[in-house]
């Protein structure tokens, strides 16, 4: 297929060439009229009155821009307005046919007298409606014919006959015009094959993003073809399926454009380790964001722009042969070819630019179809490159594959049966772990016994977790915590058996019941159990302490780390924490503690930070404090354990398929 693809491109290059000497002789017979012309600037004169008229005109070279004219006043005319032409054309021959080129860009033209052509809408003021399709005319016998032409122009970025009027037999006339449209549809079938082509070559291997941005590269090549051609769709388009001229252009323009954004974004899939994504990350930008302004405004104001984005695509060009050339020293033969095709494209466009002023490279005034064969060629060696080296790798590695892998697989299943046997081990020593950290939690019948109107959300991110829970009854009080030790997993479990011990043992050892008290306390053993080791262990927990006595509603609190949540009446009102861990502290203080009477119907929360700290919703980002507050404050009307399935639903859909980051724990009781 590749090969066809290329005979194809081939077979079209010889064509572009023979067709030119071929019809060489022909194409002699067809006069290109350079001439001099009278010009009226905001006139638009006719046959009946142009001679009777008292409007000065100045004596210009066609083709040309009437920009470059000076008029009498010393002043150039601006791209928009309007004016008309009057010039002679003189020859001996019969069977005769004029040829009107596109015309920049409503225009009405006479031939002695006859009105023969009238393209789009002639306007003095803004309502002109272009129009741009050539016209071919038969002329009556004469040795002379006068021509008159009124062009109107408001959105071009020129205005006048930029391109030149012809003369010849209708016959070779007609078989240029329709050698042309060959050579075009040619191109265009070609070019629309070689991108569907690639289309599906990326559509079943997606890591192949050449495939994708050439073939998009190639799809752009067609549109512009077709919004501003030599061909029979062209010519359908404008004058059977009635484009309009805005969309025309736009299409045109943006298709022009973008090749080059494309065109980057194909280099740099080509040449991943020489490129910076940034600079390419901003072409992109830059260019897209002028796409978008194309789509959105109309062609007087686009087109008044096009030069400064020129730079931009100069800067780019720049960038690319930088990129290739630094390809080519690390040994990247492909981006020889890269430059030659880019540098055959460079010189082709300067060579019909300057031969359009006389100014000759070539004998040639249009070898842009041929460079860019050259062009495509390139990228089909490259491609075809790169895909011959990829079938040798995969025949290189094909040889004795079935040996390497028997050998791989024996080996492969001795190491996974000895990690299986140690992984059970880990595993059954860490469940082992649960259930002696199991038994620090209060149990759930204990739990609903003294605080039945409440829930507790327990999730370790592991199988065992730093974070826990913690209920002790003294006298007719309640003392009920959520407490975040070090870590998570096995590191953070032993850490939390530690801080677990030490709330028993100031509750039962010293006789504490003050929230701020216990914390303090707790803070001495902690730090004395881990100072008993050589190694600096600085351990410790964040942790939120009740004192609750169900029969006064009266709370004591105090917070390490953690703050506590009260809402009443639909109202969110919050306790702030210490800002100091339970355990070592350069700069410790007394906790404080804090007294709060509380109402029948309040709600009072307390928690880890692992729900608020995990990552999720449609960008991958944190759940964060305040919108976790905004939940609480949203569901605290719903009964307790319908709380509890809410907030296990909420962290569930907002993690989604990511990995749990920390241990989870909330706590909730209503009064």
């Amino acid at each position: 297929m590749r090969n066809l693809i290329a005979y194809k491109l081939i077979f079209l290059l010889l064509f572009v060439i023979s067709s030119k000497i071929v019809l060489a002789n022909e194409y002699d017979e067809i006069k290109t009229i350079n001439c001099e012309a009278e010009f009226y600037w905001k006139e638009l004169l006719s046959p009946e009155n142009i001679d009777s008229s008292k409007a000065s005109s100045i004596k210009v070279n066609i083709p040309s821009s009437w920009t470059n004219y000076t008029l009498p006043s010393g002043e150039k005319p601006k791209k928009e307005g309007y004016g008309t032409y009057r010039f002679w054309i003189e020859t001996d021959e019969e069977n005769q046919s004029l040829v009107i080129p596109k015309l920049w860009s409503a225009s009405k033209v006479w031939v002695n007298g006859e009105l023969v052509s009238k393209r789009g809408e002639i306007s003095q003021t803004e309502n002109t409606k272009p129009m741009m399709v050539e016209d071919l005319v038969a002329l009556s016998k004469s040795s002379k014919y006068e021509v008159i032409v009124q062009i109107s122009n408001e959105v071009l970025f020129n205005g006048g006959i930029v391109k030149p009027f012809k003369i010849g037999f209708t016959g070779s006339i007609l078989k240029k015009e329709k050698v042309n449209n060959i050579k075009e549809l040619l191109w265009i079938g070609a070019i629309l094959i070689m991108s569907f082509y690639h289309f599906i070559i990326f559509f079943f291997r997606r890591s192949n993003k050449p495939a994708l941005f050439f073939g998009i590269f190639c799809l752009l090549i067609v549109l512009k073809l077709i919004s501003f051609g030599e061909n029979y769709i062209y010519q359908y388009l404008k004058l059977e399926a009635g484009l309009s001229f805005n969309w025309q252009s736009k299409i045109y323009y943006l298709s022009s454009f973008m090749l080059f954004p494309i065109g980057l974004l194909y280099i740099k899939s080509l040449y991943v380790e020489n490129s910076k994504n940034a600079i390419i990350k901003w072409f992109s930008i830059i260019s897209f964001a002028y796409g978008i302004f194309i789509l959105l405004t109309n062609v007087m104001l686009f087109t008044s722009t096009l030069r400064y984005f020129q730079i931009v695509i100069a800067l780019g060009i720049i960038y690319i042969i930088y990129l290739l050339f630094k390809a080519s020293r690390n040994r990247k033969t492909e981006a020889y070819a890269q430059l030659f095709g880019i540098f055959a494209m460079l010189f082709a466009s300067a060579n019909d630019i300057l031969h359009s002023t006389n100014i000759k490279l070539t004998p040639y005034g249009e070898i842009i179809p041929i460079a860019f064969a050259l062009f495509l060629l390139m990228q089909i060696y490259i491609v075809a490159k790169r895909f011959t080296n990829a079938f040798k790798e995969v025949e290189d590695l094909s040889k004795n594959l079935e040996l390497k892998v028997q050998l791989r697989t024996q080996e492969i299943e001795k190491q996974k049966e000895q990690l299986a046997e140690k992984n059970t081990e880990i595993v059954d020593s860490i469940t082992y772990a649960k259930r002696l950290q199991d038994a620090i939690l209060p149990s759930d019948t204990a739990w609903k016994e003294k605080l039945p109107n409440s829930f507790i959300l327990y999730k370790p991110k592991d199988i065992v977790a730093g974070d826990f829970y913690w209920m002790k009854e003294v006298n007719e009080n309640i003392l009920f915590a959520a407490a975040d030790c070090t870590g998570h997993g096995v590191p953070g479990a032993m850490v939390s058996m530690v801080c677990s011990n030490a709330l028993n043992r100031v509750i039962d050892e010293y006789n504490v019941s003050s929230p701020s008290k216990i914390l303090d306390k707790t803070t001495e053993l902690v730090v004395d159990t881990f100072a008993k080791s050589d190694k600096n262990v600085r351990d410790g927990m964040d942790v939120s302490l009740c004192n609750f006595n169900p029969n006064t509603l009266e709370l004591s609190w105090a917070g390490a780390n953690n703050p506590l949540i009260l809402i009443r009446n639909g109202e969110l009102i919050e306790y702030k924490a210490d800002k100091q861990p339970v355990g070592y502290f350069s700069e410790k203080n007394d906790f404080t503690n804090h007294k709060i009477q509380l109402q029948l119907g309040d709600i009072i929360y307390l928690y880890s930070d692992g729900f608020a700290d995990q990552f999720g919703g449609e960008k991958g980002k944190k759940y964060k404090t305040g919108r976790f507050k905004e939940y609480l404050v949203s569901i605290s009307s719903k009964e307790i354990e319908t709380q509890k399935e809410l907030l296990e639903e909420e962290f569930n859909n907002w993690k989604a398929s990511l990995e749990q980051l920390d241990d989870v724990c909330v706590i909730g009781v209503r009064i």
